[in-house]
């Protein structure tokens, strides 16, 4: 119709399948997993030769041999990744007996391939992905492969294999860690490789939500505000981001009575602050009084400590001028006295302040 009269009913452009094809290919090479070269070259590995698969057969004991990896057509490639995740076991025991020098090396870019993917231990869960992924959209691909007109349907049925494979999943509201405990948390057959993920989890994903948390506050802070007005505002943003806006805020009964008695709970909380300020101003005062006691109490036992070795240095002088009746000792002797009767007064001076401060303390 377009070459008779320069008119078409409806361009869908090429062939549908073959973008599904490519689409699939390009996430698969996004990934970085290289899981294509590998699956190629396990079948590379032993085609056309027939004594490098002897060796095989000879060190495993399986006489399977690998289907050939289809690049064009991605998604048909279900049987190929089976077959290499039954031979898996068996190539790397095959691997480690060449590299041990049990068996000849190939010494091809097919082997060193494969001999770098059996050092990565998640070598196994990305096939199993891959094996996932593709027999998700493998029916789809079966449905459309046909004569019928099947045009009208394509969107709906576009529609089920994005919802089948995403499981719904979306990247601005849901978790990711929420998706992978529902899909392999939640079975046994991926016990193994979520016990994997869970590590992988708790690795540290930066500091973006701290700074994230530092650019709220810089937005919410205003001067002289007290910290819990802060914490406040925080936990309303936090709540009216959670529902997705302030429209999505439910106003429940709840609410409305807490919002009616905001009032009183403001003065409740003034008062409650007004006597934790006087209660911790006695404390402080009894502190600073406890202290001042404990210094007073340190100094009364300095001049009883001084007393008692003034008058015992005026004996010994008093003992020695009656032993040798010079009067000089007599003299010495009585000057300490003296200076003990000094400290003795000043004793009694430390021990009224003593009893006033006790006093002040009972009062506190």
């Amino acid at each position: 119709m377009q070459k008779q009269v320069d008119r078409s009913l409806l361009n869908i452009g090429s062939c549908g399948l073959h973008i599904l094809h490519n689409s699939f290919r390009e996430g698969c090479k996004t990934t970085g997993w290289d899981i294509e070269h590998t699956l190629s070259s396990l079948y590379w590995l032993f085609h056309d030769c027939p004594a490098r698969h002897e060796d095989f057969v000879t060190a495993t004991g399986c006489s399977t041999v690998m289907l050939k990896f289809c690049k064009h057509r991605w998604l048909e490639n279900v049987t190929v990744t089976d077959r290499a995740l039954k031979l898996w076991p068996y190539v790397q025991i095959y691997v480690e007996r060449v590299l041990r020098g049990e068996l000849p090396n190939p010494k091809t870019k097919s082997f060193e391939t494969v001999k770098n993917s059996t050092k990565d231990c998640l070598f196994i869960p990305k096939v199993m992905i891959f094996n996932s992924i593709v027999r998700e959209i493998t029916p789809f691909l079966t449905l459309y492969q046909t004569d019928k007109p099947m045009l009208p349907f394509l969107s709906e049925d576009m529609l089920q294999l994005m919802k089948a494979t995403f499981r719904e999943f979306d990247p601005k509201t849901d978790r990711v860690d929420t998706l992978l405990y529902e899909t392999m948390g939640t079975s046994k057959s991926f016990a193994n490789v979520w016990h994997v993920v869970k590590m992988l989890l708790v690795l540290s994903h930066g500091q973006a939500s701290v700074e994230r948390g530092f650019s709220i506050n810089k937005e919410l802070v205003v001067e002289n505000q007290k910290e819990t007005s802060l914490i406040a505002q925080r936990l309303i943003v936090g709540h009216v981001r959670s529902v997705g806006g302030v429209t999505n805020v439910a106003i429940t009964k709840e609410l409305l009575l807490s919002v009616a008695g905001a009032r009183q709970r403001y003065h409740s909380f003034l008062d409650d602050q007004k006597r934790a300020s006087v209660k911790e101003m006695g404390a402080q005062k009894r502190k600073a009084l406890g202290d001042e006691l404990d210094e007073l109490k340190k100094k009364r036992n300095r001049v009883k400590e001084d007393i008692g070795a003034l008058e015992k240095s005026a004996n010994n002088f008093a003992d020695k001028a009656e032993s040798t009746g010079n009067l000089t000792f007599i003299a010495k002797s009585n000057s300490l006295r003296r200076t003990a009767k000094d400290k003795r007064a000043s004793l009694e001076e430390i021990e009224k302040q003593i009893d006033q401060k006790v006093a002040e303390m009972k009062d506190k």
